[in-house]
């Protein structure tokens, strides 16, 4: 920008004179960093957007000049969420659940439940969902559920439950498992596709799943009478 001048003499031999005044309109540029959790929506410029990457938009000024605006979304994960130690179904006499969640550090949630615990008596009869919720820190916030049955067992088939232990829980993808009865065995992931389905007798079982990668997978066992469904979680 600036005063420019210029001059051009006539037939007659007069000067004429060109002078021209320049003023320059700023253009702006405005850039964005912004993050959201998976799942969430992110609302710039009039537009909502839920995925990672770099959006622009434009305005044009009273001037004529474009504003450029540039937003570099970043999107974190969701934390992955287990909530470990439950049955899916209680006698009401049964009492006192020991119950924890991974990763540590969430909030336990549903009938029944106090800190650490699931109290089936204080539950009473029905079937409630037990919540596990965990934020990391990022602030990102999950959340695992089960559902739990809490029955008077009048019906005696339901005073004895299956009896399984598996450990270590986390584990890499090999784990042991112990149960009381001859049971059937399935492993399946978070899709609903079954990994795993083998006939095994009474006793330890040592499980080895080299080719699953980290997540949460559902073991269910199916004895002579009852079923139970553990959480198993793969950490590599």
């Amino acid at each position: 920008q600036g005063t420019f001048y210029d001059s051009l003499t006539t037939t007659h031999n007069c000067d004429s004179v060109y002078v021209l005044e320049l003023t320059m309109s700023p253009a702006y540029s405005f850039v964005t960093y912004d993050t959201i959790c998976e799942g969430a929506l992110y609302h710039w410029q009039g537009q909502s957007y839920t995925l990672p990457g770099t959006y622009y938009d434009s305005l044009s000024t009273i001037n004529g000049c474009d504003s450029l605006f540039v937003l570099n979304l970043f999107v974190n994960d969701l934390p992955l969420v287990s909530l470990m130690g439950l049955d899916t179904f209680y006698c009401l006499n049964h009492g006192v659940s020991i119950i924890s969640g991974v990763p540590a550090g969430g909030t336990f949630s549903g009938q029944g439940v106090s800190g650490h615990e699931f109290n089936s008596t204080v539950a009473g009869i029905g079937t409630w969902p037990i919540v596990y919720t965990y934020t990391d820190s990022n602030g990102c916030t999950n959340s695992d559920t089960v559902w739990v049955e809490v029955d008077d067992c009048v019906n005696t088939m339901h005073h004895k439950s299956l009896g399984i232990n598996l450990f270590p829980n986390p584990n890499d993808g090999s784990f042991t498992i112990e149960i009381d009865e001859d049971s059937k065995i399935t492993l399946i992931n978070a899709m609903g596709t079954v990994l795993y389905e083998a006939i095994l007798n009474k006793g330890s079982h040592l499980l080895d799943f080299p080719n699953v990668t980290s997540g949460v997978y559902l073991l269910k066992a199916e004895g002579r009478v009852m079923t139970k469904v553990l959480r198993v979680v793969v950490n590599k």
